[in-house]
């Protein structure tokens, strides 16, 4: 009876050993699985991040390339049309998001919106079997200083893992600086019946007048070259016709013997091209050593440097 009673206690502690291992395999299992899942979920997470860093930067990449593309569109349709905007921002908008002007398609901006960018967005994010949903709330356009407009888009951002892993959701403030060098000067298209376009380029002649040598300024003139000033309009405030001063003001002078030539129509004003364009009554100065024809309102005899050689 002690033999068998030995026995039975051996395989009972045998059966408990064996057990006790069952168990621990079991649980050691389910805490490698459970880690396993754990990290897929965190590789999940890590990457929906890092896509939705790549979502910020593409769209502010789409916002510069689009509103680019939309000032081009307007500067083709002040051209075409020869009229200025009714409303400047309105217009660039409206450019931006529909690709018309006006309610006119123009070439650089007809399947070139910034709405097209971003559906191009949503589909490399759904290949990486992600929802994106991006949903534009405003546009602004402002400028930032002389040379630059800066454009501003306000959305709300939606991204999620279809694997329902994560999921991110922001109203985000994306920002692109334009430079508008190299653009065509509105005013000049439309006053002169596009006989003349003038190119927004910043002069490279400085000091305008060194004593009495003009010659800095009138090849400056000659070329009808621009500086920054706060007694003209800036550039966005030019597509409207708006000739008032600006903080953020451009102006070139304008080449008076360049219209004669394309048989536009030309004044004894100054040559300062928001006067000359316009109808202010300014009180004219010829300067020495220039043409006939160069004038200067007095408000800019100081910032062409030309205060001691009036006539």
């Amino acid at each position: 009876m002690r033999i068998r009673s030995k026995k039975g206690f051996f395989f009972t502690m045998v059966a408990i050993a064996l057990s006790m291992v069952l168990i621990l395999s079991f649980r050691v299992y389910d805490v490698q699985e459970r880690n396993q899942k754990d990290e897929v979920v965190t590789a999940r997470i890590l990457a929906l991040n890092h896509l939705v860093k790549d979502v910020k930067e593409d769209v502010r990449k789409g916002l510069y390339i689009t509103s680019k593309r939309a000032l081009l569109g307007i500067q083709e349709y002040v051209a075409e049309e020869g009229a200025f905007l009714p409303n400047a921002t309105a217009s660039f908008r409206e450019g931006l998001l529909n690709g018309t002007i006006q309610g006119i398609e123009t070439n650089l901006t007809v399947n070139a919106t910034f709405p097209d960018w971003m559906a191009k967005i949503q589909e490399q994010a759904a290949k990486a079997d992600v929802d994106l949903n991006i949903t534009i709330l405003s546009i602004s356009l402002q400028h930032a200083g002389p040379w630059d407009a800066n454009v501003t888009a306000v959305m709300d951002i939606n991204v999620t893992d279809r694997k329902g892993t994560a999921s991110w959701q922001q109203e985000q403030e994306v920002s692109a600086l334009v430079s508008i060098i190299d653009l065509e000067d509105p005013l000049y298209v439309v006053k002169t019946g596009g006989k003349i376009t003038n190119i927004i380029r910043h002069t490279n002649y400085t000091p305008f007048v060194q004593g009495s040598d003009v010659t800095n300024l009138l090849l400056h003139t000659n070329d009808s070259l621009y500086i920054a000033s706060n007694y003209s309009p800036s550039y966005v405030m030019r597509l409207e016709g708006n000739l008032s001063a600006s903080p953020d003001g451009i102006e070139s002078l304008v080449n008076v013997v360049k219209l004669q030539i394309n048989n536009v129509q030309t004044y004894d004003r100054s040559v300062a091209d928001a006067v000359y364009f316009g109808t202010e009554t300014t009180t004219n100065y010829r300067i020495n050593n220039t043409p006939s024809w160069f004038k200067l309102d007095e408000s800019r005899l100081d910032l062409y440097g030309v205060a001691g050689l009036t006539t």
